[in-house]
């Protein structure tokens, strides 16, 4: 064979080398991030912290207030003991 042919050759297997390896960490980084959309309870969720809404507005104001090291944002799905005076925060990792 020519040289212009094994070279596109290599560049084909290089390619589907590198769409496998996409695939896969794709697969891994949707799988975890899965996990948080389903928990019931925040308590559940690792840091998850149910927050009086009549205190604080944002879960944000309320990481600031604490000084926390981990910034807290609001998991919208995950309830808390009292939905309607309650807001779940969890640490943005």
């Amino acid at each position: 064979m020519s040289k212009k042919g094994d070279l596109s050759i290599n560049m084909i297997v290089i390619a589907a080398i590198a769409m496998i390896i996409l695939v896969v960490v794709s697969v891994l980084v949707f799988r975890s991030g899965g996990l948080l959309n389903q928990a019931k309870a925040c308590t559940a969720i690792q840091g998850g912290e149910c927050i009086s809404s009549d205190y604080y507005r944002t879960c944000a104001e309320y990481s600031s207030d604490r000084m926390l090291q981990d910034p807290l944002i609001q998991h919208r799905t995950a309830s808390c003991p009292d939905p309607e005076r309650q807001m779940c925060c969890v640490p943005l990792r």
